[in-house]
């Protein structure tokens, strides 16, 4: 696959609920680009831009085991470069990625890079996982560990 500017890169891949792939990609387009494979990953369509801005940065993208929709975690930010890699955001899809809601901050710091994120669901929690550092850099990172409620990404008070 490729797309305009850098290329696309760094996929993220969920399995639709009709069978088809849906993967998300980094690019250098001040968006989250997406393509879908209906033949489990041999072809896949053109990758084309979402409304969700990012800079060259990747996301994550995952179905929630609890409630079958769609968690995506990325940098919630325009830019066409690498930078700034914050805030890192949340969203949930019901509608196998075509539309995004319930749109949250997980690491909104102004002064701190956060990118790179997994996600592990156990039970009614998500463990989220993410290097963070300050946007001052000398070269030292963190990784971050948050646990939520699954409830949370979809506004619910905890």
């Amino acid at each position: 696959m490729t797309a305009p500017g850098r290329g696309a890169h760094a996929p993220s891949l969920v399995e639709l609920s009709d069978g088809r792939l849906l993967c998300l990609l980094r690019t250098t387009m001040g968006r989250v680009y997406r393509a879908f494979s209906d033949d489990r990953g041999v072809h896949w369509t053109e990758p084309e831009p979402t409304e969700l801005r990012a800079p060259d940065a990747p996301s994550l993208v995952r179905r929630i085991p609890t409630t079958g929709d769609l968690l995506l975690l990325w940098t919630h930010v325009e830019s066409r470069s690498n930078w700034p890699r914050t805030p890192l955001t949340a969203a949930v899809s019901r509608d196998e990625g075509q539309t995004w809601g319930h749109v949250q901050d997980v690491d909104a710091r102004p002064d701190h890079d956060a990118a790179y994120p997994s996600v592990h669901f156990q039970d009614d929690e998500a463990v989220v996982c993410y290097y963070t550092r300050p946007t001052a850099w000398a070269r030292d990172s963190e990784v971050m560990l948050k646990v939520f409620k699954i409830g949370q990404f979809y506004g619910e008070q905890v």
